[in-house]
């Protein structure tokens, strides 16, 4: 058509996974993408709402549930971020009780479950924080279409140390 332009360019949109954990449920989806898999735990119960790992509410956070991590096993998900060009970890966290030595260690793999784990951030102790904080990692080198993020306790940590997660 005479006198007519047509730009073209990439086109950049913000998709998210995210879990509000804002049910006792493992399977829930909030973000605008789907998880490719449920929260896992390495407990033997499963369970989003027995034993050390859990969704409960926080009275310091208010009105919600989060997620209660204590002692040194691991909760874990995966999602497809094979077609994306950048990519982020971020969450809100308190420390409970932490003492010095304990840690909650975040880690990511680029091959699924089995994969290699790499630790891409640890919340050490000791530490009791009053409020949430909020961080964000960098997981651009961990994008394939089977990522997988962990957090896994050290040995230290005992049914009294705990961190709470969320969103």
């Amino acid at each position: 058509v005479a006198d007519s332009c047509f730009i073209t360019g990439p086109i950049s949109t913000n998709m998210t996974f995210l879990d509000r954990f804002g049910s006792l449920d493992y399977t829930i989806n909030n973000g605008t993408t789907n998880w490719s898999t449920d929260w896992g735990e390495g407990e033997v119960d499963g369970s989003p709402t027995a034993g050390n790992l859990q969704i409960g509410f926080d009275n310091v956070r208010g009105g919600t549930y989060t997620f209660k991590y204590s002692v040194t096993n691991w909760i874990r998900r995966q999602a497809n971020l094979g077609v994306f060009t950048n990519a982020s970890l971020s969450f809100d966290y308190r420390r409970e009780k932490l003492d010095a030595g304990d840690a909650l260690i975040v880690q990511v793999s680029s091959n699924g479950f089995g994969g290699t784990w790499s630790e891409v951030g640890r919340l050490t102790g000791a530490a009791a924080d009053g409020g949430y904080s909020s961080t964000n990692y960098n997981i651009r080198n961990y994008m394939s279409t089977n990522t997988a993020i962990r957090f896994i306790g050290t040995n230290a940590m005992d049914a009294t140390d705990i961190v709470w997660l969320d969103d």
